[in-house]
């Protein structure tokens, strides 16, 4: 599996990119990073222009807050996530047309996120099943690609997932105690 990602991670290094404008996607994507040091909804509302509220979430005490937007493109969902008014997880997801599409997505938001931490990896998750030996179990039509990485108090990851006819690509981190 490291010999994959460091194929794959590799690959992505060389690829070099060009495009328009991306502060939007720039911003969002250094939250995997940078939101750990958000406590309460008001940090929050300072960092995010025109921060929706808060609404109630499944589950004693939790609320969240829903965000769309445009990124590189698509439509885009937010969602941040607390309990007892404290954020414990974020993320992104922008569903893509067809797989030439997120793909470009991906490796677009991998530039974006390579730029901004140190000692993100890849991993690749093929389609097995949920002993992890046998398919048969578990979807036949499911592949992702995970970067991930640990930035202080929070695990992050960044993947492109293809499943069936849905395509996407979707970002998140969430506290890591201890």
């Amino acid at each position: 599996m490291k010999t994959l990602g460091f194929i794959i991670f590799g690959f992505f290094g060389m690829v070099s990119f060009s495009w328009a404008d991306t502060k939007s996607e720039e911003f969002y994507i250094s939250l995997l990073h940078k939101l750990q040091y958000v406590e309460k909804y008001e940090d929050l509302k300072a960092l995010i222009p025109n921060c929706p509220p808060m609404s109630s979430d499944g589950g004693y005490d939790n609320t969240e807050v829903i965000i769309k937007t445009k990124l590189f493109g698509f439509d885009a969902k937010g969602e941040f996530n607390f309990h007892k008014n404290v954020l414990v997880s974020h993320g992104f997801e922008i569903i893509t047309p067809g797989y030439k599409e997120a793909h470009d997505v991906f490796l677009r938001a991998v530039k974006i996120l390579d730029g901004q931490v140190d000692g993100i990896h890849a991993e690749a998750g093929l389609p097995f099943g949920l002993d992890h030996q046998d398919g048969s179990d578990g979807p036949q039509d499911e592949l992702a690609i995970y970067i991930k990485g640990d930035h202080q108090k929070a695990s992050f990851s960044l993947w492109l997932s293809l499943r069936g006819k849905s395509t996407r690509v979707s970002w998140g981190a969430q506290k890591v105690t201890g």
